[in-house]
């Protein structure tokens, strides 16, 4: 068990266009964040030979920088269509290595190759009265991880979500949102054979099957 923690900076930067004619664009970039996690390596059950306990440990981590593009456009007084893309930089992943803080050996590695990802979406909102607004949207979400480097750890593959939802505003001050999501992930296999300090480990043969249900309520307050 490997437990560690940092801080780190980053920034964002955004701009709104309002073309008057019930549509806006929205852009937003997101970057970068690197950390130098730091902590130490623990055991509860069978210890590795390789891997002593005790150790003070870290790992460096660049967390990826984000671009996305939104758009709406209101046809009617009560209906309106929104969609997005996002893009999101995950080759700045490229391996998962623990070493050691006091003589930065590589005390375990983890290939992980991950590669840029994309997602659009495409949804509506609907003012069915006063109180009411209904959402609904679709979105398709490509996965950073590569068949050839699925780990355990994350396995993750393309999904596509559908979303349904609702606003109840009694009064301008206050509002309520609630909102339910299914999400439809792609299966995906495993055929991992370690290499280096993790060989001993063996082959990691296998596949996964993932759906994932999402349920979210809000309530919002003005002053």
């Amino acid at each position: 068990k490997v437990e560690g923690d940092d801080w780190a900076w980053g920034w964002n930067l955004g701009a709104l266009f309002d073309f008057q004619q019930g549509t806006r664009v929205g852009v937003t970039y997101r970057s970068t964040i690197s950390y130098t996690i730091e902590g130490d390596l623990s055991y509860n059950g069978a210890q590795s030979p390789l891997l002593p306990p005790g150790q003070n440990v870290k790992a460096e981590v660049k967390l990826p920088d984000t671009f996305s593009v939104g758009v709406s456009h209101q046809f009617t007084p009560a209906f309106r269509m929104l969609a997005d893309y996002t893009w999101t930089g995950w080759d700045s992943i490229q391996t998962l290595d623990i070493q050691s803080q006091s003589t930065g050996a590589t005390l375990t590695s983890t290939a992980l190759q991950f590669k840029n990802s994309w997602r659009i979406g495409v949804g509506g909102e609907y003012q069915l009265n006063q109180p009411w607004l209904l959402r609904a949207g679709v979105a398709y979400d490509t996965s950073p991880v590569q068949d050839s480097h699925r780990t355990p750890r994350l396995p993750d593959n393309d999904r596509v979500w559908l979303s349904v939802g609702a606003r109840f505003q009694p009064n301008p001050n206050w509002w309520f949102d609630f909102g339910y999501t299914y999400i439809w992930v792609d299966d995906s296999s495993s055929n991992l054979t370690p290499t280096g300090v993790d060989a001993f480990r063996g082959n990691l043969i296998g596949s996964y099957k993932a759906n994932v249900q999402i349920l979210g309520a809000q309530a919002s307050v003005k002053f």
